[in-house]
């Protein structure tokens, strides 16, 4: 069953865990509990010893100019990994702990490799022993950063472009560059956001996203959309990305935003078990829980909070705590701190802006006004930072924060002064940089910042006024500079028709490579480093094109292709079983192809078409469910007849006494070999070679996983602990290593269906050396081909939540599909949960009368999908919330009942007491555009009417009708999946959304890119 994404990290069943030396207590905590008693109750942050290695993956990737999807997959990979390999054995402990009354609750984390913990004293002082706990330090509480209020007269109809947002130069970028913030995203850590504000509600990514990655009640308030109990929150996302009718208050007015609300202001700090700041800092490196996806992460997080916890001896400068701070911005989220309210004298700039273990580190921003010559606020906070050291210069950079106009909850705007004012400025700034260069390094943002600020104050960076004032316009076009873009088109060199799919690639440079591919008119466009550029331009089936052109700055060259196919040839034979039978139904594809698998005829018979050549090789896969998988190498130069036969692999034992069992491929300095020296059963195992300093010795394997299954194996290391490794990778991302004197140990991780390159790489430095130097592997279980047929059901909505006048009635359409090998029965029963006696059942025993679905049973053969209407109607309830549960029974053995929320609000175009926000008729259109497999169009309604979405192709035909009903007014969102009407796939090519709302027609064209 697939609701939602799947983590990809690896599950760690079983792993020793080395010798280490036991946990410290942190001077803070220690003071602390020296005047408690031993059954006292703190909350604490255990820290264990095992960290993912953030520095060194953080400068590998700042080296290989990794693109953002790299970096956060790398480096949100590698935490979680850590955490869950090495955590088991202390949650245990707390468990039982927890039975015992000594452990009141914990929570584990993976930002930072620990788990926040509320014990007793006695408790705390024993964890401290374990081998596994590096450090505890004292549970730290984050403590808003006050601005003042000013006492000045509000407009009556806004103030257009805000003076500071004018004077850092935003309009430049807007109007010169055309920039505008869109395509980013943008977070704070705050006291919550207003999402009903007229200048923020439009660009809540939760109106076009689940709300679960857009919001995160921190304070425990329970609320599920964003609010803003206070005001801080609201005017510093205002000044970050904020605009209205009347008011361009943001900075980047066109970036979506999220938030979390870390910041409680009921009274005492919330008492539970969780750190809100940890957590939160977690929710923006990965809001969807998916480290293989990174389109939702923000790209800045704003901060307007300091660290409070009245330890007198407490040493902000060197604490594990931070390493969660320094982990999110080496995933790609850039941090913004504020200088603090403490000024005007020296050294008093808050924690965390007081970091300085780097130039970059804790970047923080005093506060200006907002005209020239941009003198020092009276109260913003100075450097130096108390930590020193050679970065102890502070602030970073200043930014307007005088008199600062912006949003406050209940539709209002106020005038607000202090750190908390300024620091937005910059974020909206960073916004605007990562949207003209996406890929750009949360470090080059903010040492472009630093070095294209306009200097004030002495000469050079000083602790008033840091490097200087922002400048926008100078920092995004840095961002900017060096890069032209290259276009073009690519057609057959026969036919003259477009190509669609080509990848145009460039050949790795210094600034790393990039591609891109051709839609369906054969059209490309990609941004490129300027100057001398190798393009290889590559499409299955054509021969290869390379070219040299010269790109100039800031400028676009046009590189069109002409590509020419290549001759074919037939490879052809029959399957055979393990017995020699032949085997009907039996797939078989070129793994390294691009192209469907065929199937094997009432004569166990296949035939592929493959580009030929002396170059053409190809790994041929045949399997069959029952039958077992047979992977066999050929070089296609002409046609060819090959028979495979398959057979079952349970593992490898190297008790045949060689590498022979497998397609084992060796490599490195010196190689693998199978040994009688050390085993862990039978009398084989492999060792790796013996190595000079800085050498490898390489272990690999291609294997074909049919459905998500375990690889296990035995395991022992005799090297120098940490300089020499043994690194297991699983498609070059790294999933274990191991070190030092390991004896036999068992391990386990899952590993998802598809092509996988396993290796194993025995690595020394350059040097020392200790034991005998090597590693050994026994006893591996690979992924076992053989699955059951069944059925695999699939919806594509996780809830389905409606909001409609007393008249109002829609229909949305819940597709449900199969993705498995059998034939899916369902059946669909609708639960009403509402109060008693509010809603009236129109048959109490099948659903309630405001919901109905059609139809109610089904049959969907395997990859098929069928769309069910789910149909609301507010017609005689009164206003209020109805809920119900939709519940999908099937056969899918695995998920027999999908259980989806169902809510309906009833309410009136305007609720008492409170304004809606003025919204402007408007179709977005799909995104993404071009797009495949799915496409959310968008669009926004001034008012409550009558709509209907439609999709038709280029010829004018109805392909299908996503919606008709009535809808209120705001942003709306329906998903196409690329289907017809009838459920079948529909080529690829240009459609058309054609909304109707009311008597108005809006029309936008997408492209389906298959």
């Amino acid at each position: 069953m697939r609701l939602a994404r799947i983590l990809t990290t690896s599950l760690i069943l079983c792993l020793a865990v080395g010798g280490a030396v036991g946990g410290q207590l942190s001077p803070g905590l220690q003071a602390q509990l020296d005047g408690l008693r031993d059954d006292a109750v703190v909350r604490v942050l255990v820290v264990l010893e095992d960290q993912a290695d953030v520095p060194g993956l953080d400068r590998q990737l700042r080296a290989q100019v990794a693109d953002l999807a790299r970096r956060h997959r790398t480096i949100v990979g590698a935490l979680q990994t850590t955490a869950a390999r090495s955590q088991g054995p202390l949650l245990g402990d707390l468990r039982r702990g927890r039975e015992q009354g000594e452990i009141l609750g914990f929570t584990p984390h993976w930002l930072v490799n620990s788990v926040v913990v509320t014990a007793t004293v006695d408790e705390v002082r024993r964890l401290a022993g374990r081998q596994d706990v590096a450090s505890i330090e004292p549970d730290l509480v984050a403590q808003l950063i006050q601005p003042s209020r000013v006492s000045i007269v509000l407009p009556a109809e806004g103030v257009g472009i805000t003076p500071g947002v004018a004077t850092i130069g935003a309009r430049r970028v807007w109007d010169e560059l055309g920039i505008d913030g869109t395509g980013v995203i943008v977070g704070n850590l705050d006291t919550g956001v207003d999402f009903m504000h007229p200048a923020l509600s439009a660009r809540w990514r939760g109106n076009f996203a689940p709300a679960v990655e857009c919001w995160l009640d921190a304070a425990a308030w329970g609320d599920t959309i964003p609010v803003d109990w206070h005001y801080h929150g609201t005017h510093t996302m205002g000044t970050i990305c904020g605009q209205a009718p009347g008011d361009s208050i943001g900075v980047a007015p066109g970036a979506l935003w999220i938030a979390s609300n870390i910041l409680n202001y009921s009274g005492p700090y919330d008492e539970g078990f969780d750190n809100g700041v940890i957590a939160s800092l977690e929710f923006m490196t990965d809001p969807d829980g998916d480290p293989m996806t990174s389109s939702e992460v923000p790209a800045v997080v704003m901060n307007s909070w300091g660290v409070h916890e009245d330890i007198a001896d407490y040493f902000d400068c060197d604490s594990r705590w931070w390493d969660a701070l320094d982990n999110c911005e080496a995933a790609g989220v850039a941090l913004v701190w504020v200088a603090g309210n403490e000024g005007p004298a020296a050294g008093t700039v808050r924690s965390p802006g007081d970091r300085a273990t780097t130039a970059t580190s804790g970047f923080c921003v005093g506060s200006t006004i907002h005209a020239p010559p941009y003198t020092i606020s009276e109260t913003s906070s100075l450097g130096p930072s108390a930590c020193g050291g050679e970065f102890a210069g502070k602030p970073e950079i200043v930014a307007p924060g005088v008199d600062v106009y912006s949003a406050v909850p209940d539709s209002g705007y106020d005038y607000l002064s202090g750190t908390s004012m300024a620091g937005p400025h910059v974020a909206g700034v960073m916004a605007l940089m990562r949207a003209a260069n996406p890929d750009v390094d949360v470090v080059t943002i903010k040492e472009i910042l630093m070095t294209t600020a306009a200097d004030l104050g002495p000469v050079g960076e000083d602790n008033t006024y840091g490097h200087g004032f922002i400048d926008a316009y100078a920092a995004v076009l840095a961002v900017l500079s060096g890069w032209g873009t290259v276009q073009g088109t690519v057609t057959d060199g026969n036919s003259g028709l477009p190509l669609a799919g080509v990848t145009i690639a460039t050949v790795a440079t210094i600034d790393g490579a990039k591609s891109t591919s051709t839609d369906q008119a054969g059209v490309y466009r990609m941004t490129v480093p300027s100057g001398l550029l190798e393009l290889v331009v590559e499409y299955f089936g054509y021969f290869d094109h390379n070219t040299t052109l010269t790109v100039p700055e800031n400028g676009t060259t046009t590189a069109d292709f002409q590509l020419y196919a290549q001759p074919t040839a037939t490879v052809s034979g029959q399957i055979l079983s393990s017995m020699g039978e032949k085997v009907i139904g039996a797939s078989v594809m070129a793994m390294n192809a691009p192209l469907a698998a065929v199937l094997t005829d009432t004569l166990g018979r296949y035939e592929l078409d493959l580009p030929a050549g002396l170059e053409a090789y190809y790994d041929l896969l045949a399997a069959d469910l029952s039958q077992g998988y047979a992977v066999h190498a050929v070089n296609l130069a002409t046609n060819l007849e090959i028979d495979l036969q398959l057979a079952h692999y349970a593992g490898e034992d190297f008790e045949s006494g060689g590498l022979t069992s497998y397609p084992w491929v060796l490599d490195g300095d010196a190689l693998w070999a199978v040994t009688t020296g050390e085993v862990f059963e039978g009398a084989f195992s492999a060792q790796s070679g013996i190595l000079d300093h800085t050498q490898t010795s390489v272990l690999s394997l291609v294997l074909e996983v049919p459905h998500d299954s375990f690889l296990a194996f035995k395991v022992k290391v005799s090297s120098e602990a940490g300089g020499d490794f043994l690194i297991l990778e699983i498609d070059d991302l790294e999933q274990a290593r191991w070190s030092g004197v390991l004896p036999w140990t068992a391990y386990s991780q899952l590993v998802r269906a598809g092509s996988h390159t396993l290796r194993w790489t025995y690595q020394k430095n350059e040097s020392g050396s200790a034991g005998s130097d090597c590693a050994w592997l026994d006893l591996i279980e690979l992924p076992l081909p053989i699955v059951t047929p069944q059925p695999d059901i699939t919806v594509d909505l996780e809830d389905i939540t409606v909001a409609l006048l007393p008249d109002g009635a829609v229909m949305v359409p819940l597709t449900t599909g199969n993705e498995g090998e059998l034939d899916l029965d369902f059946t669909i029963k609708l639960d009403d949960l509402t109060e008693p006696g509010k809603a009236v059942a129109v048959d109490p025993a099948l659903a309630p009368g405001w919901v109905r679905v059609q139809p109610k049973a089904g049959n969907i053969e395997p990859g098929g999908i069928l769309s069910i209407d789910v149909i609301f109607d507010a017609a005689g309830l009164e206003l209020g919330i109805y809920t119900a549960e939709l519940e999908i029974s099937s056969n899918d053995p695995d998920t027999p009942s999908v259980i989806l929320p169902v809510t309906l609000t009833v309410n009136t175009p305007t609720p008492a007491g409170q304004d809606l926000p003025d919204y402007t008729l408007a179709l977005i259109g799909a995104i993404p555009n071009p797009f495949n497999p799915t496409a959310e169009i968008q669009f926004v309604l001034p008012a409550s009417t009558s709509v209907e979405l439609d999709v038709y192709d280029v010829s004018g035909r109805l392909v299908r009708s996503l919606m008709a009903g009535r809808l209120g007014p705001g942003p709306h969102a329906v998903t196409w999946d690329g289907r017809d009407k009838a459920g079948r796939n529909v080529a690829s090519g240009t459609y058309f959304a054609l909304l109707r709302a009311g008597q108005d027609r809006l029309v936008r064209s997408m492209v389906l890119v298959r």
